[in-house]
């Protein structure tokens, strides 16, 4: 009669090491990447917004929310924090947007009564709605090109990063 293996601690732990996983953050970057570009182009008039809902429900929200969970278990204290706020961010808005809400229309008039440029009188100005979509298409294009820096360096090849800023 063959004798049974016994699972010991230490062989689990080996096989834990030796199994590959693949980098959550590239979902992450992905789904940052592809939600903010889209609502720029809403933003700039060139989308409706539903493909924008849809797309930041599920692509912006859920899978963006997973990829933090997943860089959790990684040990990515800023991937977690930054892709799950980043998925719950677009899952409110979608919702947002499906349901309305009401407690921003209380709060709408008395920010009017306000002075200096409040955010929300900062998407009434044509020139600067367009100057803040411009710039967070290159955020979106941006967090693309990180993402291919990950998918590539674990082919080995290397796309330039740059120094650190700090």
């Amino acid at each position: 009669m063959a004798e049974e293996e016994v699972c010991v601690p230490e062989k689990e732990e080996k096989l834990a090491t030796e199994i590959k996983i693949g980098n959550p953050a590239v979902v992450g970057l992905a789904g940052f990447g592809m939600t903010t570009l889209l609502l720029q182009f809403h933003n700039l008039g060139w989308v409706a917004i539903s493909p924008i809902i849809w797309l930041g429900f599920i692509f912006g929200g859920f899978a963006q929310l997973i990829a933090g969970f997943l860089e959790f278990r990684t040990g990515n204290n800023f991937g977690f924090c930054a892709f799950s706020g980043y998925g719950a961010f677009w899952i409110s808005l979608a919702f947002l947007v499906i349901f309305g809400t009401s407690p921003s229309l209380t709060m709408t008039y008395p920010t009017l009564a306000l002075k200096n440029g409040l955010p929300c009188a900062f998407w009434q100005v044509p020139i600067l709605k367009a100057i803040a979509a411009w710039d967070l298409i290159g955020c979106a294009l941006l967090a693309w090109y990180l993402m291919w820096h990950v998918i590539c360096a674990e082919a080995g090849i290397n796309i330039p990063l740059g120094p650190a800023w700090i």
